[in-house]
């Protein structure tokens, strides 16, 4: 998801700092005014540059506070997982499989650390999902943070890096994939999942996060079939041409 221009240089700045460490674990980066002006870059480049790096887990936003780096001890695994992201349809659904465990587990974890202040997170993640609905990028950017937010909240480094490095892999191909499935699934079951967890029913939370994998999968199978048979009866009409 990186761009070009000023928000590049955002980027760029932003992740180069974590990486070397000038930005530990747990410490606030500048506020987007401070970046805005030491790069020169206008407010709208830096608010992109940081929902990218929001979205592949290196940061997390808290609302009237500003934006943290995540509880991640290195970024070499990140770069190490970078060579196997391009995946085939197959792989794609093999690692969104994997996922069913793992994102349930998480939300039973959570119960241990659950907060006021994590279910605003929670909630307002749903709320950018719900105003942009129609536009896929900034969709999935708050898709992304909703499970990061999720994994965050568990307190574990493991847990934490893990969803980090499914994120960096999956985020390639949800954009795609989003046009394909739409964002009805995760509208409603994010929001299932906040309910349960207003209500301190971690059991249901985590039914609603299973059910949520679970549906994604099969909209991803049934999308991917239709492409097939589109592509397939394509190249038959060629073919008697």
């Amino acid at each position: 998801m990186r761009t070009s221009g000023a928000s590049q240089k955002v980027y760029d700045y932003v992740y180069e700092g974590i990486k070397t460490g000038t930005w530990q674990p747990g410490d606030k980066i500048p506020s987007e005014h401070e970046l805005s002006a030491n790069l020169q870059v206008s407010r709208v480049s830096v608010r992109k540059a940081l929902d990218q790096l929001v979205g592949i887990g290196l940061l997390l936003k808290r609302q009237g506070s500003g934006a943290y780096v995540t509880q991640i001890a290195t970024l070499d695994a990140l770069d190490a997982m970078m060579p196997v992201i391009q995946m085939n349809d197959m792989e794609v659904i093999k690692l969104l499989e994997y996922r069913i465990g793992f994102e349930t587990t998480n939300v039973e974890l959570l119960q241990a650390n659950i907060t006021q202040q994590l279910i605003e997170q929670l909630e307002k993640c749903l709320e950018m999902m719900r105003l942009y609905r129609n536009d896929q990028e900034r969709f999935y950017i708050h898709d992304y943070q909703f499970h990061q937010i999720i994994a965050e909240g568990t307190g574990n480094p493991f847990v934490i890096r893990i969803s980090q490095l499914l994120t960096e892999m999956l985020k390639n191909h949800f954009l795609k994939l989003n046009l394909k499935i739409g964002p009805e699934i995760g509208l409603e079951y994010h929001e299932k999942i906040i309910e349960a967890i207003k209500e301190n029913d971690f059991i249901i939370a985590a039914h609603y996060m299973k059910r949520h994998m679970l549906v994604t999968i099969e909209a991803v199978k049934n999308a991917q079939v239709a492409e097939t048979t589109i592509i397939q009866s394509n190249s038959t009409s060629q073919s008697k041409k």
